[in-house]
C-alpha cells in the first residue's frame, strides 16, 4: 500500500469530518412540546432556571428529560469520563500523597463524583 502525501491525509481528514457533521445535522426526532405563549416563547432562560437544569442532573431522584438529543448524550458522556478521570486523580491523591488534609478531601470528592457519574449514567441511558 502506498503511502499518502500530507494532502491526501488532509483531504481524507477532512472528509471524514464532513461525514460526521452530516449526520450530526440530520434532523433529530423530539417529543412533542406543549403550545406557548409568543411572550413566553420570546423569553430566554434566566440564570436560575439554567442552574436548576444543570442541578437536576446530579439529582439521583430527579425525572429525566422526555427526550434528548445526540448533543445532550455526547454531553452527558464527556461528563462520565472527566468525573471518572477526576476520581483517578483523587485515588492517586490517596496512594501517594502526603497531606492528610488532601486525602480526606479526595476521600469527600469521590463519593461526591461517584453519585454525580451515578446520575449522569441514569440520564444518558434514557
Amino acid at each position: 500500500m502506498a503511502r499518502q502525501t500530507r494532502s491526501e491525509r488532509r483531504a481524507r481528514r477532512a472528509a471524514q469530518a464532513e461525514s460526521r457533521a452530516s449526520v450530526d445535522r440530520a434532523p433529530q426526532q423530539r417529543a412533542p412540546q406543549p403550545a406557548r405563549a409568543p411572550a413566553e416563547a420570546a423569553k430566554p432562560a434566566s440564570d436560575g432556571q439554567v442552574l436548576d437544569s444543570i442541578l437536576t442532573l446530579f439529582d439521583p431522584n430527579a425525572t429525566p428529560p422526555l427526550s434528548m438529543t445526540a448533543f445532550d448524550r455526547a454531553y452527558l458522556q464527556m461528563m462520565i469520563t472527566h468525573h471518572n478521570g477526576s476520581m483517578q486523580m483523587c485515588r492517586d491523591e490517596q496512594t501517594n500523597g502526603l497531606s492528610t488534609e488532601a486525602k480526606a478531601m479526595s476521600e469527600t470528592m469521590i463519593k461526591t463524583l461517584t453519585a454525580q457519574v451515578n446520575s449522569l449514567q441514569k440520564f444518558a441511558s434514557m
